[in-house]
């Protein structure tokens, strides 16, 4: 046996180990939290800055966006034509009523025709076209066009005489027609020819075929009115309808298609 003084000898040293190790066990746990908390509040940092990143070039993207959207509305806005095409357009734009110039714009391959009778003044005609002027003065110059002739009369004041029928006149011989399309009004110059200064124009349909009456008024020092109508003179005259609608359609835009040139 040990002797009494050894054994609390050992059983002190026993206890003070138990300690010593207890508290430095108990000083990991503990200071696991609290070394922890420098590394999770780093870490934190380090999430915070990353999500900061995004963040800060978000306002970025979208300004970059906007800036996209905002060159690009321009191209996708463009509903107004160009500054040099609106001003093209004025200057090749018709005075005509709009389906007066539809029916003078939908003549193919024209060329000009000429009445040497007439000094400045000029139709258009599909190619082909043929003018033959009037063999007397008061009579009525025919223009071949599409296989159907148009009949006009060309009237200043100086002739003296009636010069071209009223509207009204030649609307009461062709009493019972179907009205297709009347218009009339007063034109403005156009650059440097003028397709009249009135113009009065009407169209109709009876017995299956297509005539129509048209009055241009060219004023002036001596003021010209001119007339046509589909057929030869005696049909002119009698707005006797002849031809059918789409050929009625190329001789009226032949009608309408005279201009006066300066």
């Amino acid at each position: 046996m040990k002797p009494a003084h050894v054994i609390f000898a050992s059983a002190l040293c026993s206890s003070m180990f138990l300690f010593a190790c207890g508290d430095g066990g108990g000083g990991s746990p503990s200071g696991t939290p609290s070394g922890a908390k420098p590394a999770g509040s780093a870490a934190g940092g380090a999430s915070a800055k990353a999500s900061a990143k995004p963040s800060a070039a978000a306002p970025a993207t979208a300004s970059a966006a906007a800036s996209a959207g905002g060159d690009a509305a321009p191209a996708t806005s463009g509903s107004a034509p160009p500054a040099d095409s609106a001003a093209a357009n004025a200057e090749g734009g018709s005075p005509l009523p709009a389906d007066l110039a539809k029916l003078v714009g939908d003549l193919k391959d024209v060329e000009e025709l000429k009445d040497p009778k007439l000094d400045g003044f000029f139709f258009s005609g599909p190619k082909g076209s043929k003018l033959e002027s009037a063999p007397a003065p008061g009579a009525w110059s025919t223009i071949t066009a599409d296989g159907a002739k148009l009949s006009f009369l060309a009237h200043s004041e100086s002739d003296g005489g009636d010069g071209c029928p009223k509207m009204a006149d030649m609307k009461a011989k062709a009493k019972g027609a179907k009205d297709l399309l009347s218009q009339n009004g007063k034109l403005k110059p156009w650059g440097k020819k003028s397709l009249g200064d009135e113009v009065d124009f009407w169209m109709f349909e009876k017995d299956g075929k297509v005539g129509f009456y048209g009055v241009k008024v060219f004023a002036g020092t001596d003021k010209t009115t001119y007339c046509c109508a589909p057929g030869e003179q005696a049909d002119a005259e009698a707005m006797k309808p002849v031809v059918d609608k789409a050929k009625a359609d190329v001789l009226a835009g032949v009608c309408l298609s005279l201009v006066k040139k300066f």
